[in-house]
């Protein structure tokens, strides 16, 4: 796997710890890569450097119910654009996560998750049904062979080899409209709407719920790990909240105006850096990990940071997808320069509102068109 880290990913696999499920291939437990997307508005850009080609896709197979009808694919995919299919299972997108072969987009209208295999040739799967209990997705993290899934009230954890239910976690003040999920060793920590929730990724069991105000969290949009550092975006009140990711620990809140924290809701962490994506400033923040310093704000329409929506790392490289403008601009996570900004009907952008990013692709979620994108940099 290349070097990914992405807006809403906490997971390292220095802290791995087991799934519950039975295990497959060593490939499917290395690690995996989430972009949660939330809406943002903007303005207009234009760009080009990566070839998008158009997809033929054949219907899907629907797993309605036993997860045994689950189509595995072979062959490598020619395509690099999912188009709007309602075959597809994309009406209104909210969610999209990767993992080694296989893309994951939750769809808030269908109330389904559909899987597909983007090296492969096949048939796209949608899983739904009673048992998943998907209402309203809005977020999905992916790690070790398990899928957890953000649902209005609950969390829905499942098999990513088959798709079989291991549980659906849910409970009163434990799971409340959460809009990101963070995997990190064997905790999966949950941003609700005003509280983060600490659960045991392995068991299911209910470890912790920080809400005191101390934490400062107003609706928390997104999460991030960087080293042992859990950073919370709270796009109610513009400001980033430090926790310890093992023990959830209070460290400190980020909310001076240097950082033009405007309704923060996408956040990418890397090694060393924190990026922060705030559509009401238009702006984004890079932040040192370890010292908690702004290094530099990118911001306007010259480096095409118009209502960025979702951020994805990848190999020196960091795509912003803005919902508003349905643009994409690619930086140099080394100095901050703008190496493309790609806007245009031929991209098939429409409110683009997640991305992931590995292997030298990008894939980017179009809400408003209920598509998905793949980008081949050149």
């Amino acid at each position: 796997m290349g070097a990914v880290q992405a807006v809403n990913i906490g997971y390292s696999p220095k802290h791995a710890a087991p799934p519950p499920a039975p295990r497959s291939s060593p490939v499917l437990r290395r690690l995996c890569t989430l972009v949660l997307g939330v809406l943002a508005l903007g303005l207009l850009a234009a760009g080009t450097a990566v070839a998008v080609l158009r997809i033929i896709g054949d219907k899907p197979v629907r797993c309605a119910g036993p997860p045994g009808c689950a189509a595995r694919l072979t062959g490598r995919a020619p395509a690099v654009v999912i188009d709007a299919n309602p075959a597809f299972g994309l009406h209104k997108p909210t969610a999209i996560a990767m993992c080694h072969g296989h893309l994951w987009v939750a769809d808030g209208t269908g109330n389904s998750v559909t899987e597909f295999g983007w090296r492969a040739g096949g048939k796209p799967v949608i899983w739904s049904g009673r048992q998943y209990r998907f209402e309203r997705p809005t977020a999905i993290t992916v790690g070790h062979d398990v899928i957890w899934i953000a649902n209005s009230d609950s969390i829905t954890e499942m098999r990513t080899t088959d798709g079989k239910v291991i549980r659906v976690v849910a409970g009163a003040g434990w799971i409340d409209k959460p809009r990101a999920l963070v995997l990190f060793g064997r905790k999966l920590w949950v941003a609700n709407a005003t509280s983060v929730a600490e659960i045991n990724a392995v068991t299911g069991a209910r470890l912790a719920i920080l809400r005191q105000p101390r934490y400062g969290f107003s609706h928390p949009s997104a999460m991030a790990i960087s080293h042992r550092a859990l950073w919370v975006a709270n796009s109610g009140n513009g400001t980033v909240t430090e926790l310890d990711a093992t023990t959830g620990a209070f460290i400190r809140i980020l909310r001076d105006k240097r950082f033009r924290f405007g309704n923060p809701i996408s956040e990418a962490a890397g090694p060393t850096r924190l990026w922060v994506a705030s559509p009401a400033s238009n702006s984004l923040s890079e932040i040192d990990t370890t010292t908690a310093k702004l290094l530099k704000v990118i911001s306007g329409q010259r480096h095409g940071i118009v209502g960025p929506a979702a951020m994805a790392l990848s190999s020196g490289r960091i795509w912003v997808a803005n919902a508003g403008n349905s643009s994409v601009a690619e930086f140099d996570t080394a100095n901050g320069r703008l190496i493309n900004l790609l806007a245009g009907t031929r991209y098939g952008f429409a409110a683009p509102a997640g991305v992931v990013a590995d292997h030298g692709r990008v894939w980017v979620m179009n809400q408003a068109g209920g598509s998905v994108t793949e980008l081949i940099p050149r």
